[in-house]
């Protein structure tokens, strides 16, 4: 379900930002989600989480510039649900 949306933001923020590198945090994001719908027993490759993740790697990236900016500016970001 929704539980895990705030720990894949603030993950791939981590990421984005402490590695300097948003591509980092892309493909760190779509390796847990491919492994979640392997590995994991009713785990799923869910386009929500994946939002998240590129909320957060947003976040990360521009907050290496803008130090003022606070999470709930990306996390209501309207990103679509990609088509398959």
């Amino acid at each position: 379900a929704d539980k895990d949306k705030l720990q894949h933001f603030f993950a791939s923020a981590y990421l984005a930002y402490a590695s300097e590198s948003a591509e980092l945090a892309r493909t760190t994001g779509n390796l847990v989600e491919w492994a979640e719908a392997k590995f994991i027993v009713g785990g799923a490759d869910d386009w929500r989480d994946r939002r998240s993740n590129e909320q957060g790697k947003s976040f990360g990236r521009d907050l290496l510039v803008v130090k003022t900016l606070l999470p709930t500016d990306y996390l209501q970001l309207g990103l679509e649900k990609e088509e398959e």
